[in-house]
């Protein structure tokens, strides 16, 4: 007999989500934690949904809020298993994805101190392509917090690391990035 909910609807990201859980019981069945690390960075990704620079903003409502809710132990769970198994990569992207929600949620001391490690990592790892996004979420984390001076440090540093995209115009100031807080844009010069 046919079994109709078997094959309701599902949107594309469901399909997705349910492909990277199975991957992810795969990868612990077989013990192989820098695997596991991976997917679930990517599960907490998906299901967080942080995406672009929307992700700088502290006045989320009530859906964004839930996502990154779920998403935070998957980060969390992919930073001690990265830390264990010596995986830099998610280490550092975990951190950043970790800054990214106590920033949304306006825990700016844990948004601070996940950012301020993560940079670290990344040195020590030879990586300075994770370290863009990174940066600027320190300098907003910074900036809202009335540290400018260590907003425009991070901003400096990417510049000068290359990347962001930014280019060397910003460190002369003829264009400046800001940060959405609920007071409005915060610009770093």
């Amino acid at each position: 007999m046919y079994d109709r909910s078997r094959h309701r609807l599902r949107t594309p990201s469901d399909k997705v989500r349910g492909l990277l859980e199975e991957a992810l019981g795969l990868a612990q069945r077989s013990g192989d934690r820098v695997v596991e690390a991976m997917i679930l960075q990517t599960l907490a990704e998906q299901l967080g949904d942080l995406r672009g620079y929307a992700i700088l903003r502290r006045d989320l409502g009530e859906v964004a809020l839930s996502r990154r809710a779920v998403a935070q132990p998957l980060f969390e769970r992919a930073l001690a298993v990265a830390t264990e198994v010596g995986y830099p990569k998610i280490r550092i992207r975990a951190l950043g994805s970790l800054a990214m929600i106590s920033y949304g949620t306006g825990d700016l001391s844990a948004s601070r101190q996940h950012a301020e490690n993560a940079p670290a990592v990344a040195l020590d790892a030879g990586d300075k392509q994770e370290m863009g996004f990174i940066l600027l979420v320190l300098a907003c984390t910074a900036a809202d917090q009335g540290y400018r001076d260590r907003a425009r440090d991070a901003i400096a540093e990417a510049v000068e690391l290359g990347v962001l995209g930014f280019r060397s115009g910003l460190a002369k100031n003829t264009r400046s990035p800001g940060c959405r807080s609920p007071t409005g844009t915060v610009a770093l010069n």
